[in-house]
């Protein structure tokens, strides 16, 4: 079957442009991308093995509609879970590098990682981390709790790797990985950006980086 476009139709996700995608569907596995949009929450997640929806092939013949389960079975379901849980996170709180930082040794600054939580809600930062270029560390002990409100973490930033391979394996080498609980539940990977003036001080410490001799 000649195919010319598709795209996935689902209650669980948003709809996306239907992708041109020029192939021919023979017997056995044939791999192809299919893009889908933020997952639609509120109802639950789909149940492992559970139809995630239909592809909808459009074809010299016209459109054909083929149910797509998931393989591994829960890999769909765990996926939708964990991006409702971060939206939750998002809806509720705001997680930000503060804008004031002090050199503390050779590509290393000291600063604040500021996380605001509605009245409703609290938050726990349970692990922080760093990327393929930076480390980071908390200065305080962690879980680090939020009932609401706007309290500082301290934070350690440094410049750690320099070499050829991490820079090119580096395209989000401005995002960090915080491990988060919302109101007592399972924590959840949230990324925080360093934009501003946090931004302007991590790249001018990779910029050292780069500048400084091999070892």
């Amino acid at each position: 079957m000649d195919v010319a476009s598709l795209v996935l139709d689902s209650p669980w996700y948003e709809a996306v442009e239907v992708t041109p995608r020029s192939f021919t569907l023979t017997a056995g596995p044939v791999l192809v991308p299919l893009p889908y949009g933020p997952a639609v929450c509120g109802d639950g997640s789909p149940e492992p093995g559970a139809a995630v929806g239909e592809v909808v092939f459009q074809t010299p013949v016209g459109p054909r509609r083929v149910a797509l389960h998931p393989h591994p079975e829960n890999l769909v379901a765990q996926r939708h879970r964990r991006e409702c849980a971060v939206a939750a996170i998002d809806e509720v709180s705001d997680l930000a590098f503060g804008d004031d930082w002090t050199p503390v040794a050779p590509r290393v600054v000291t600063g604040e990682l500021v996380v605001s939580v509605d009245g409703d809600h609290a938050i726990e930062v349970r692990g922080v981390e760093g990327n393929i270029i930076f480390a980071m560390e908390a200065q305080q002990s962690l879980p680090f709790a939020v009932g609401g409100g706007t309290a500082r973490l301290d934070v350690r930033v440094s410049a750690a790797r320099c070499d050829t391979h991490a820079l090119i394996e580096a395209k989000r080498k401005l995002h960090f990985p915080l491990s988060i609980s919302l109101d007592g539940a399972e924590p959840v990977v949230v990324e925080v950006e360093a934009t501003g003036p946090a931004g302007a001080v991590f790249q001018a410490l990779l910029e050292s980086c780069l500048d400084a001799p091999p070892a």
